[in-house]
């Protein structure tokens, strides 16, 4: 049984463009396109949006955790290198995706800072689901023209 859920929808704008509507999340829309030779790189590609969520989770867990203890981190910044490569079938696929973090920790944080960094990434959301597997069910239906 879930314990609560997010809707996310998304329409198709033409090639490999998209638009997802993030719904509660203040009507947020994120145009989408693969880079060429399939798109025209008009929007990040699924890939980026996914490395992208990973450290994205990965910096507001340490902002929490850090919080959480009282602390403070500043000029958090990551950089997110995502590795493609081909499977046993030859199919693309994610192959890994490394994520380098950069803080700026005043000398009285340091021991909160080093707290936090043993454990900040276990309570990620996106990257334990992601590091583990997510079962994913797909439905397509035929709408009638």
């Amino acid at each position: 049984m879930a314990e609560s859920e997010m809707t996310v929808r998304l329409r198709h704008v033409d090639g490999y463009r998209f638009e997802i509507d993030f719904g509660d999340a203040g009507g947020t829309r994120l145009g989408t396109d693969e880079s060429a030779p399939l798109g025209e790189g008009q929007g990040p590609s699924a890939g980026r949006i996914l490395g992208g969520a990973v450290a994205n989770c990965l910096m507001a867990s340490l902002v929490f955790c850090m919080d959480k203890r009282e602390g403070e981190v500043a000029g958090l910044e990551g950089e997110v290198e995502i590795t493609l490569g081909r499977n046993e079938e030859k199919r693309m696929r994610i192959a890994s995706i490394d994520v380098n973090l950069t803080a700026d920790v005043a000398e009285d944080q340091l021991e909160t800072f080093e707290k936090c960094a043993r454990v900040f990434e276990q309570f990620c959301l996106v990257t334990e689901s992601v590091k583990t597997g997510i079962p994913i069910h797909t439905t397509l239906t035929r709408r009638d023209a």
